[in-house]
């Protein structure tokens, strides 16, 4: 029972900080249930007789999640940016607390495993409530299937929740008729954040043991519903970046092809189909990038996190932060990402984790603050060890080398024993 309170607890953190629906208003609350978790967790170890420990990948994202918003926060101070020294510390504290406690429950591997997997369910139902309410409302107004409005801070248009709990962020715009189709939101501030984390989730599924065609097919078809043009391109980049990784370099090639017409000409949520319907998404993350980078050539240390910059969006995404973080943040936050990869046993599968997070924070989505971000990247790799360990061993064993090593032990035959008892 104490195993599966944590669990939930942790899950409801994820859901009371960012990116999350909630992350905006009640981050105090998710720090506060973070740390009250992580005391529960040392008493079930200490109850066990267990030592705690850290594993060396979790410690490293604590190590450089702190090391960011340590120096962001002094880069703040230096550049006389004051006004906005107090955002910058209760980011700083935020992600301390809830990384440090994070860091050590997860190090734990059933804690791992349990929690990452209730994490892609929770997605799942996401996606399953989503294609419910689109059928209904095929025999029921839309309208009438409305349960009530999550007050998202900022994002004041989205939020609208629909039987039997489809939350939605706004509708694209089809044809020329405006045929609309809603954009599912799940319990996020955006659509391409939560299709972000199920891509994450796309490439996680062998480490939960929860690599099943129709999770599979579930997952993609939320992709599609969130309509996020910027999303489609980063599930195509990590498909190849996989078959490279894999050494299947023709398939890359095919679908490099395959992904720039899917990028460009999909239906609906193709470039070429959003520019007419919904251009300025494109267009504000490429005018707040050229304006970030102008801002660079004038000042390459930045102005300082949450510092007013002249021009809109300046945190649509890390290139565009990088106005106000300066190069030497925006490396360390690339950094934050890919130093863990040294601490992990198969880097292949670790690197295939966190593209998805790492493509989409430089492109489209303002996810540089955002804790459960850097949560994401704590899921360890024992699963992928241990097989591993265990084909080699079965390899081993049954190499004609090794057997003539080892003596052949088998028991005798029963008739003989009792001929011989006889």
């Amino acid at each position: 029972m104490g195993f599966y309170l944590k669990i939930g607890l942790m899950l409801l953190t994820c859901f009371l900080i960012r990116p999350s629906a909630f992350g905006q208003q009640f981050t105090a609350i998710g720090i506060a249930v973070s740390l009250f978790t992580l005391l529960l967790h040392l008493h079930q170890q200490k109850g066990k007789g267990l030592p705690v420990k850290i594993s060396s990948q979790n410690l490293s994202v604590i190590i450089m999640t702190s090391l960011l918003f340590t120096l962001l926060s002094l880069h703040v101070v230096l550049v006389n940016s004051n006004n906005n020294l107090d955002f910058v510390l209760k980011a700083l504290i935020a992600h301390i607390a809830i990384i440090i406690s994070f860091g050590i429950i997860l190090s734990n591997e059933e804690s791992n495993i349990t929690f990452f997997r209730w994490f892609i369910k929770i997605l799942l139902l996401f996606v399953f409530s989503y294609y419910v309410t689109l059928l209904l409302s095929i025999f029921i107004p839309l309208n009438s299937l409305q349960l009530f409005k999550l007050n998202i801070k900022g994002y004041e248009g989205t939020g609208n929740t629909y039987f039997p709990f489809t939350i939605l962020y706004s509708f694209m715009s089809v044809g020329e008729n405006g045929f609309k189709l809603p954009r599912l939101l799940g319990l996020f501030r955006e659509s391409g954040i939560l299709q972000m984390f199920m891509i994450w989730s796309l490439f996680n599924l062998k480490r939960v043991n929860m690599n099943k065609p129709w999770v599979k097919v579930t997952l993609f078809l939320g992709i599609l519903a969130s309509f996020s043009t910027a999303g489609v391109a980063v599930l195509f980049i990590n498909l190849v970046i996989s078959f490279i990784l894999n050494k299947k370099l023709i398939r890359a090639a095919v679908f490099v092809i395959f992904a720039y017409l899917a990028i460009f000409y999909t239906p609906f949520i193709g470039v070429n189909a959003k520019m007419d319907t919904h251009g300025a998404s494109i267009s504000d993350r490429y005018i707040a990038v050229e304006n970030s980078l102008n801002s660079l050539k004038e000042n390459p240390l930045g102005i300082g996190l949450y510092n007013a910059t002249g021009f809109n969006n300046s945190g649509i995404n890390l290139v565009a932060a990088s106005s106000m973080i300066g190069i030497q943040g925006f490396l360390l936050a690339i950094l934050t990402y890919l130093i863990p990869m040294i601490f992990v046993q198969n880097k292949r599968s670790y690197f295939l984790s966190v593209s998805p997070l790492l493509i989409t924070s430089l492109t489209s989505q303002p996810i540089l603050d955002a804790p459960l971000v850097y949560v994401m990247m704590m899921a360890l790799h024992p699963i992928y060890a241990k097989q591993e360990m265990q084909n080699n061993k079965k390899k081993l064993i049954n190499n004609s080398k090794y057997n003539k090593l080892v003596p052949k032990f088998s028991l005798p035959n029963p008739e003989i024993r009792m001929k011989e008892n006889s």
